[in-house]
């Protein structure tokens, strides 16, 4: 199927999530078919360097690939030869999708240390209400504080003065 390579999400897009479980399953089943070393490799890079939103073994068993001398993985045959094609292309992909994981290992980890309530208010928001391009969990745990009558969540301590020093700037 062609029109599985289209050019797809960018690297650390919210798309990158797998929702289904009987995929997850799948995933789980065609990684675990890996070398423990490979197994490592490709679940710190997550998904395929070629096809950036194609999660490594949602196609099978992911295929590894030396480019100059670093291991990467694509999902499939038909992206062996792409991932070859411009090594330099190929390797900063590889680089990047291994930092988002690492980030969203890092926020879930961050996340996870508030309350399940809270958890579920914070991952509603998103971002800070102060730095608002500063995804809630990259800088530690949330801060929750009420503003009047509204609980928002801060990515840091810093944003605490700034927030409260204008709660209708913070609000709107």
């Amino acid at each position: 199927d062609k029109d599985h390579h289209a050019e797809g999400a960018s690297v650390g897009e919210p798309g990158h999530d797998v929702a289904d479980e009987e995929e997850a399953a799948k995933i789980e089943a065609n990684l675990g078919k890996l070398s423990p070393q490979d197994r490592e490799l490709a679940s710190a890079q997550r998904y395929c360097v070629v096809m950036t939103d194609m999660p490594l073994g949602a196609m099978g068993l992911p295929l590894k690939v030396i480019v100059n001398d670093e291991a990467v993985f694509v999902c499939c045959k038909g992206c062996q030869q792409k991932s070859l094609a411009d090594p330099a292309k190929t390797l900063a992909t590889a680089a990047k999708l291994r930092a988002a994981v690492q980030e969203e290992t890092e926020i879930a980890a961050n996340m996870a240390k508030l309350s399940p309530s809270d958890r579920e208010l914070a991952v509603a928001q998103g971002f800070c209400a102060v730095m608002v391009d500063h995804r809630l969990g990259t800088m530690g745990p949330p801060l929750k504080i009420a503003l009047g009558s509204e609980t928002v969540f801060l990515c840091c301590e810093a944003c605490e003065a700034k927030a409260t020093a204008d709660p209708n700037k913070t609000l709107g």
